[in-house]
C-alpha cells in the first residue's frame, strides 16, 4: 500500500526542479547576503527559542552555525522541489507539462519566499516547514483509505509533523490548511471522488489537527523556554497562545476587520513601485479562481467552491488576528502555496488547450514580475552591504586611531544616532534585505556592533541598556561622524555621534 500511495508522486521531476530553483537563486546561491538580524543570530542562537522557535537548535544539532551562504539555499532547494513534487501528485498531475514548471517557478519566487530566505538562519527550518506540511496534508488525505491503527498512525503523524512545521515559523502551520481546503473541495466538487459527507469530516479532521498542533507546539515552546531559562520575546507566545479567553477573545474581534487586508497588500497593495506585478498577481489569481469555479458541476458547488479559495486566500493573514500589529511580508509564508494550489488546480480542471495557454503565459508574466521585484531587492542588497561595509571601516580606522587596544582587550563603544541609506532601487516594503546596518543603530544600539564583530572587528563590546541611557546626555554637544570631535572616550567608553535623533519616532 505505501508503494502504490507513493507512487503516485512525480518525484522523477525534482531534478528540474531544482535546477530552476538554482537558476531563480543563483545570485543568493553565490553571494552572502547579511540582513538585520543575521548580526545576532549569528551569535545568539538562544534568541530563537525566545522566539518560540524550537526547531531551530534542533537543526543546529547537525548544521551549528546557520547564518552561512550557499549550502542552506542548496539544502532548501531540495526540500522545496520534494514538497512540489508531493503538491503535484495531491491534484493527480503525473505527467508534467511546461507549465507545471512555469508554476514551480511561481511559487518559489513569490516575494513571500525570498523575503524568508533572506535571513540565512531561516533558510534550512522554513524548508522542512514546506515539506512537514505537505507530506502532514499527504497523510490527512490518505487516512480514510485505511482503518484502525493505521489510520490513526497517519493522523498522528500529521500532527506532529505540523508541529515541527511551527517549530520553525509560527505561521508556517497556515501552509496545511491552504493546501488540504482546495483539494478536498476539488475531489468533491470537481472530480465527483469524495462524498460530501467524507469531505466535512476531512476539513474537521484538518482543523483538529492544526488545533492539536498548535497546541502541542505550543506546549514544546514553553517547555524549551522552561528548560533554558530563557525569557519569551514573541508576541505569538504571550499574545497567541497564552492569552486568556476573554482577552484572546476581545483581541479576535478587533482585528478581524484588519486580517483581510494582510492579503491585500501582499498580491497587491505593497507592489506599486514595482511597474505591472500588482496588475499580474491579481490577473493571473483571479483567472485561476474563475477557471476552478466556474468547473464547478452546479451552483451550489460553485459558491462552495469560491467561499474556499476566498478563504484559503485569507487563511495565509491569519497571524494578524494574534499578533495585534500589520505583519511583514515573510510571514505570510503559506500565501504561496496557497497560490501555487489554485495554479494547478486551474489548469487541471480546464479542458481547452487555449484556456491552458492563456493560464500558461500569465503565469509567465507572474513569474518575471516576481523576478523583477526579487531582483531589485537584491541591487538594493549590494549596494547597502557595500556601503555598510566601508562605513564599518571607516568607523573602525577613526576609533582605532583614539583607542589603544591590546591583545585579549575589549573596546567598549557606544553609538548615538544612525545614518540613512539611500539608493535609486525599489524597496518592497517590510522586507529586511537591503536594510543598513548603519541606519538600524535607530532601533538598538548595540547592533552596529555586534555586526561590526560579523565582519571581523571582534574586538568591539557594546554597553548595555542601563549605560547608554546614562551616556546619552553626553552626545548634545558632539558633531555627527566623521566630522571631528564625534568619538570621544569617557570612563572607559568610546562614544560615537552618527547621527541625531530620528525626529519622527525619537528614537536615536
Amino acid at each position: 500500500m505505501a508503494e502504490r500511495m507513493w507512487q503516485r508522486f512525480p518525484f522523477q521531476a525534482a531534478p528540474f526542479l531544482f535546477a530552476i530553483f538554482f537558476f531563480l537563486f543563483s545570485y543568493e546561491i553565490n553571494n552572502f547576503n547579511l540582513t538585520i538580524d543575521d548580526e545576532r543570530h549569528a551569535f545568539f542562537t538562544q534568541e530563537f527559542v525566545a522566539l518560540g522557535r524550537w526547531l531551530f537548535p534542533i537543526v543546529q544539532l547537525v548544521w551549528p552555525q546557520l547564518v552561512v551562504p550557499q549550502a542552506t539555499y542548496l539544502i532548501f532547494g531540495i526540500l522545496i522541489s520534494i514538497t512540489y513534487c508531493l503538491a503535484l501528485g495531491l491534484v493527480g498531475d503525473r505527467e508534467l507539462k511546461p507549465f507545471h514548471f512555469i508554476c514551480f517557478a511561481a511559487f518559489v519566487a513569490f516575494p513571500a519566499v525570498p523575503a524568508q530566505l533572506e535571513y540565512a538562519a531561516h533558510i534550512i527550518p522554513i524548508g522542512l516547514s514546506f515539506l512537514c506540511t505537505m507530506l502532514a496534508v499527504v497523510l490527512t488525505l490518505d487516512a480514510p483509505a485505511h482503518a484502525g491503527k493505521q489510520r490513526l498512525l497517519r493522523l498522528l503523524a500529521a500532527v506532529l509533523l505540523c508541529t515541527v512545521a511551527a517549530g520553525a515559523y509560527q505561521s508556517a502551520i497556515l501552509i496545511y490548511p491552504v493546501v488540504l481546503a482546495p483539494v478536498v473541495a476539488y475531489r468533491t466538487f470537481l472530480r465527483d471522488d469524495c462524498r460530501y459527507a467524507d469531505a466535512i469530516k476531512l476539513y474537521l479532521t484538518g482543523l483538529a489537527i492544526v488545533v492539536v498542533a498548535t497546541t502541542l507546539y505550543s506546549a514544546i515552546a514553553w517547555l524549551f523556554l522552561a528548560v533554558s531559562g530563557i525569557t519569551p520575546a514573541s508576541d505569538y507566545l504571550n499574545k497567541a497562545y497564552m492569552a486568556s479567553g476573554t482577552s484572546a477573545l476581545d483581541h479576535l474581534i478587533a482585528r478581524l476587520v484588519e486580517f483581510p487586508r494582510g492579503m491585500y497588500l501582499v498580491l497587491y497593495g505593497w507592489w506599486w513601485d514595482f511597474g505591472i506585478a500588482r496588475y499580474s498577481f491579481v490577473l493571473a489569481i483571479s483567472f485561476s479562481a474563475w477557471l476552478i469555479v466556474r468547473a464547478a458541476g452546479t451552483w451550489l458547488a460553485a459558491i462552495a467552491t469560491a467561499a474556499i479559495l476566498a478563504a484559503i486566500l485569507l487563511i495565509p493573514g491569519a497571524l494578524i488576528l494574534v499578533s495585534g500589529t500589520e505583519m511583514p511580508l515573510r510571514t505570510f509564508v503559506a500565501a504561496p502555496a496557497a497560490l501555487m494550489i489554485i495554479f494547478l488546480l486551474a489548469y487541471r480542471v480546464s479542458s481547452s488547450q487555449f484556456v491552458r495557454n492563456t493560464l500558461t503565459a500569465l503565469l509567465v508574466l507572474f513569474v518575471i514580475q516576481c523576478m523583477y521585484i526579487n531582483s531589485t531587492q537584491q541591487a538594493q542588497a549590494w549596494v547597502t552591504q557595500r556601503h555598510d561595509l566601508v562605513l564599518a571601516g571607516a568607523l573602525n580606522h577613526d576609533i582605532m586611531s583614539l583607542v589603544e587596544v591590546r591583545e585579549g582587550e575589549k573596546v567598549t563603544l557606544d553609538f548615538h544616532g544612525f545614518q540613512e541609506s539611500h539608493n535609486v532601487f525599489p524597496r518592497a516594503p517590510t522586507v529586511l534585505l537591503g536594510e543598513s546596518f548603519v541606519e538600524w543603530t535607530r532601533n538598538h544600539h548595540g547592533r552596529l556592533v555586534f555586526y561590526l564583530n560579523l565582519t571581523g572587528f571582534y574586538w568591539y563590546e557594546a554597553t548595555t541598556d542601563e549605560e547608554h541611557v546614562r551616556l546619552k546626555p553626553l552626545y548634545s554637544d558632539m558633531p555627527v561622524w566623521p566630522r571631528p570631535g564625534s568619538i570621544r572616550i569617557v570612563d572607559g567608553v568610546t562614544l560615537v555621534k552618527l547621527g541625531s535623533c530620528d525626529p519622527a519616532t525619537g528614537k536615536c
